[in-house]
């Protein structure tokens, strides 16, 4: 995957001329924001920037009113954490 990204990146820029670096930073933006909006077969469908928004809403929101956490669990190596919570 890295090798494909870095083949993609060179082929996108490589033989270019750009007059300042925000030229060449501008293209990559492009490029990423392309990447990130291709639906992933791992995320049922959704892109990568879509699955990022709907883990931000659902597991960095605060708790709802009148809920103390009592437990947080880390899940697998991302450091993924799912919080239970009971109400004051």
């Amino acid at each position: 995957m890295l090798r494909d990204m870095k083949e993609d990146i060179h082929d996108l820029i490589g033989g270019q001329s750009f007059g300042s670096i925000e030229e060449v930073q501008a293209v990559l933006d492009q490029y990423q924001q392309q990447k990130n909006e291709v639906p992933v077969d791992d995320f049922h469908g959704l892109s990568s920037e879509q699955m990022h928004r709907f883990l931000q809403s659902v597991l960095f929101r605060k708790s709802p009113p009148g809920c103390r956490i009592i437990k947080s669990t880390k899940i697998s190596r991302f450091g993924l954490h799912i919080a239970c919570c009971r109400p004051c």
